[in-house]
């Protein structure tokens, strides 16, 4: 018995499942992981760099935290339809578009601190949901894109890669007190890469897993 990838049987005795070295020996998965591990440092340097400077971002610790934790609930629900009724990759480029957009109006606004506006709070609210609302998607795309052999060996190994992402988030902050320029356009020039890499992400929407217990069932029900 084994596990079946690229047309090639793993042997999980050998390999101990779905470690990383059975991974590493399928080129197309090994490439989808490498995307999907991007997504997941971009997600975490963001989030966490964005919550590091909050204060110099719209003036208002405080209120910006609540703010944090309202504004998920109505986007959140519209990035879930948007995954459900358009698709998985459409989501997430929606997304990574509305960090570009923020970043960009910040970086034509530079006077951040101090005082609270109409433009600062539009600025908090679309951090957050560019960059909040992205970790579901991320964590969709990796549970859809993988068979099940390896499906936890990937989120896993992703959810490591992106404490990577909140371990440099300080600092990436700090550049804030340097330049506002070099922050935000390190923020825009990541994302871009984002979406470079999110372009050859499968589009899971309606498709079926692939690997699962079900369909391993079915395979054993027809050699019986």
């Amino acid at each position: 018995e084994g596990i079946i990838i690229d047309e090639a049987v793993v042997s999980t005795q050998s390999t101990g499942g779905g470690s990383i070295v059975t991974l590493l020996k399928s080129r197309q998965y090994s490439f989808t992981s490498l995307r999907l591990f991007y997504q997941w440092f971009l997600v975490a340097l963001l989030n966490y760099s964005f919550l590091y400077s909050m204060d110099k971002v719209a003036g208002a610790f405080i209120v910006n935290f609540m703010i944090q934790a309202v504004v998920p609930i109505p986007f959140g629900v519209f990035t879930s339809l948007v995954m459900r009724f358009v698709g998985r990759k459409k989501a997430l480029f929606i997304n990574l578009s509305i960090i570009v957009i923020a970043c960009a109006f910040c970086m034509a606004n530079i006077n951040l601190g101090g005082g609270w506006t109409t433009e600062r709070f539009a600025v908090v609210i679309a951090t957050k949901w560019g960059v909040g609302c992205n970790w579901m998607v991320v964590t969709l795309l990796t549970n859809e894109s993988l068979p099940t052999s390896i499906r936890a060996t990937v989120q896993s190994t992703g959810s490591m890669v992106g404490r990577i992402g909140v371990f440099l988030a300080p600092f990436v902050g700090k550049l804030m007190d340097i330049s506002p320029y070099l922050m935000y356009g390190m923020f825009i020039g990541l994302t871009l890469i984002g979406m470079l890499t999110g372009w050859w992400l499968p589009e899971t929407r309606n498709k079926d897993l692939k690997g699962t217990i079900a369909t391993e069932g079915e395979m054993e029900l027809k050699k019986c």
